[in-house]
């Protein structure tokens, strides 16, 4: 969760912890969405479509979860072949994934009233598809409709607390856990805190 305090903005996740902590906490606060997790999302109902679809086709989808969760410039040359192959399979998976990649050039939409009708556009898209996990999507971008679109307005992300996070876990594993709180705020200070270890002679050699 990361916060603009000048601008009275707050960068999060659709969690509604993180939701609840901000407005219990900073009651002004202008809830941002980041659209890493709206698109993490999109890619989770993908992956339940899949696998469900996977029960009756799977010659042709066993082992291919990655095709449809990466980006086109991360896949193999052997994989981006085997889903070309997929598109006209007529699979749902194949349905649902075209929904994603509709998705993810809104991040890149420098006029946030254009993003915002892409967006609804996308949405319709999903619900034409008549399947169900894109129908909870779109019901859950809805919900949290107007901190998706302050997204757009503002591009803030929690990009560094997620970072940061991940660090801190790091720390955590590596000690194999601390006794006490106290020494692991001294190890996250140590870890990150970018502190200047330089020791000077305080007399010559």
């Amino acid at each position: 969760m990361t916060t603009a305090w000048e601008g009275r903005v707050g960068g999060t996740d659709l969690s509604p912890a993180y939701r609840r902590g901000l407005t219990e906490h900073l009651p002004n606060v202008q809830i941002v969405f980041d659209w890493f997790h709206v698109i993490k999302l999109a890619g989770e109902a993908v992956d339940q479509i899949r696998r469900r679809e996977v029960q009756r086709a799977a010659e042709l989808l066993s082992g291919t979860r990655y095709l449809w969760l990466k980006r086109t410039e991360n896949l193999t040359p052997g994989q981006e072949q085997r889903r070309h192959q997929l598109l006209n399979s007529g699979l749902a998976t194949v349905r649902a994934w075209q929904r994603l990649e509709a998705l993810r050039p809104l991040a890149q939409e420098p006029d946030p009233g254009q993003a915002e009708a892409a967006l609804r556009w996308c949405c319709t898209w999903a619900l034409r598809s008549r399947l169900p996990e894109l129908k909870r999507l779109v019901s859950t971008l809805r919900a949290h409709w107007e901190g998706i679109l302050a997204y757009f307005r503002t591009r803030i992300t929690n990009a560094t607390a997620e970072n940061l996070n991940g660090l801190f876990q790091t720390i955590k594993r590596k000690a194999r856990g601390f006794r006490t709180l106290r020494w692991l705020r001294t190890m996250i200070y140590l870890v990150a805190g970018h502190l200047d270890l330089h020791i000077t002679r305080a007399f010559p050699a």
